[in-house]
């Protein structure tokens, strides 16, 4: 495991639950998911996932292990993929964020820090949703460790991100309600992150243009069958 930075974590602003109504496009909120199993004894393997708040468009890596210089390489591919500039990276006070090494790579790509309050997942909801929904639901609790694993894993996410944004349609709340002691959330039409983003005035019409491209190759069968193939790949790896 890594050593958490305080001075790397005290540079960094805070950014709660009721400041994201302004983020711009671009602004994603990042987490990792670990595949420890019932111990977190030893190396294992882990998932990177972030998610751009507006559109929820999201994105997968699979880290073979829990190091600074594994979350910045990860960082660096998700960068270069993205549809959309990378303007603002929010994570939590996770020693695998809180770094040096982060730090820098965000000077130098022009990319903003923000983190969440220490024990407020709820500043991070964006992407807690996204732990369950696009990892652990599939991966279930079972121990990953090793190359082949991560592997295995890389391959669900290869398929899976496409497979979200293009074909998987996200509500997002519109509002909140109190009525007694029961919060009633509102929430918009359901629309894929991809649809989502062609509606976005900040993404230009050449960005567009290679977007739908993208989603006119993409065939959600064939995306279906890779990862199933993958889970059950998963399923034998798992300890």
């Amino acid at each position: 495991m890594i050593a958490c930075g305080a001075d790397a974590r005290e540079r960094t602003p805070v950014r709660t639950h009721r400041d994201w109504a302004d983020a711009c496009l671009g602004s994603m909120q990042a987490d990792t998911v670990h595949h420890s199993g019932p111990s977190t004894a030893g190396e294992y393997v882990c998932s990177l996932v972030a998610v751009e708040t507006n559109t929820s468009w999201v994105e997968l890596e699979a880290l073979p292990q829990l190091r600074q210089r594994h979350a910045v390489s990860a960082f660096d591919r998700i960068r270069r993929r993205l549809p959309f500039r990378l303007a603002e990276l929010h994570t939590d006070n996770g020693a695998e964020f809180q770094n040096a090494g982060l730090d820098g790579w965000c000077v130098r790509n022009g990319v903003a820090r923000t983190r969440g309050r220490p024990r407020r997942s709820n500043d991070q909801a964006y992407v807690e949703q996204r732990n369950w929904t696009a990892v652990r639901r599939l991966t279930g609790d079972a121990r990953l460790e090793g190359e082949a694993a991560r592997e295995a894993l890389a391959g669900l996410y290869a398929a899976l991100r496409d497979y979200m944004n293009f074909f998987q349609p996200v509500r997002k709340v519109t509002g909140t309600e109190r009525r007694g002691a029961k919060v009633v959330r509102r929430y918009d039409r359901g629309r894929t992150p991809y649809r989502r983003l062609l509606d976005e005035d900040d993404l230009d019409a050449e960005a567009k243009r290679r977007l739908t491209e993208r989603f006119l190759r993409a065939d959600p069968e064939e995306l279906q069958e890779r990862i199933d193939a993958a889970l059950d790949r998963l399923d034998r790896l798992g300890k």
